[in-house]
C-alpha cells in the first residue's frame, strides 16, 4: 500500500535541496512555471510545458536515485558481451549511483546540470545509462 512514498519524498527532497543550491535554475524553474501556469490550478496536460523542470528532476535522479543499487538473481548461467560468466543463482547487483556518476558517460559527473537532458544531448547517450527507477522506456 505505501510502496513508492519512500521514493517519491526522497526524490522530492534532494530536488528541493539542488535547487535551493542552484539559484540560476531555481530561477528557471520558477519563471517556466509561471509562464505556463500562471495563477492557475495546473493539469496534467501542463507536465509536457515544463521541460526545465522535468531536466533538473532527471538530473536530481543522476545525482541521487531513489534506489541507488537493485539487484537480481541469475536464473539461468549468463555470458556477458565481454565474455565473463556468470553462474545461475548467482546473486548481480548493480549500483546506479556509481553508473550515473560514470565520467566516460558524463563530463564533469557531480555537477548538476539538467542541460545533459535536452533531447540533442542525450541522443547519443546509451538508453541505459540513466535507469533511476530501474530500466524501461518511461525513465
Amino acid at each position: 500500500m505505501f510502496e513508492g512514498y519512500d521514493t517519491t519524498s526522497i526524490a522530492l527532497c534532494f530536488l528541493l535541496m539542488m535547487l535551493a543550491n542552484e539559484e540560476y535554475h531555481q530561477n528557471l524553474v520558477y519563471e517556466e512555471i509561471m509562464e505556463v501556469l500562471g495563477d492557475r490550478t495546473p493539469d496534467y496536460n501542463d507536465l509536457n510545458n515544463l521541460n526545465h523542470m522535468e531536466r533538473c528532476i532527471k538530473e536530481c535522479l543522476r545525482l541521487y536515485p531513489s534506489v541507488p543499487m537493485i539487484g537480481h538473481v541469475a536464473g539461468e548461467e549468463i555470458q556477458t558481451h565481454s565474455g565473463y560468466k556468470i553462474p545461475k543463482d548467482c546473486q548481480i547487483q548493480l549500483n546506479i549511483l556509481d553508473m550515473h556518476r560514470n565520467p566516460n558517460v558524463y563530463d564533469n559527473p557531480e555537477k548538476f546540470d539538467p542541460d545533459r537532458f535536452l533531447p540533442e544531448n542525450s541522443r547519443s547517450r546509451h538508453p541505459f545509462a540513466y535507469i533511476p527507477f530501474s530500466a524501461g522506456p518511461r525513465n
